[in-house]
């Protein structure tokens, strides 16, 4: 994982993501257990593209073009 390996010393990973729902903390306490999504979120900082400017809204508005 991330955080335990690639960048264990580091103090915060700042991560970019766009608004998928799998991006917001609600997703690792789905996913882990209580104790290790808080162990883990301790570690992320997320910040958020706008809505509006998504990568993700430009790629799917051309995988519709070409469909």
């Amino acid at each position: 994982m991330l955080v335990d390996k690639k960048y264990d010393e580091v103090d915060v990973i700042r991560l970019v993501v766009d608004n998928l729902n799998t991006h917001k903390d609600k997703a690792f306490y789905e996913t882990f257990s209580k104790k290790e999504a808080e162990r883990i979120l301790s570690k992320i900082e997320f910040h958020f593209t706008p809505n509006h400017a998504s990568w993700l809204n430009a790629a799917e508005i051309e995988i519709n073009v070409m469909g």
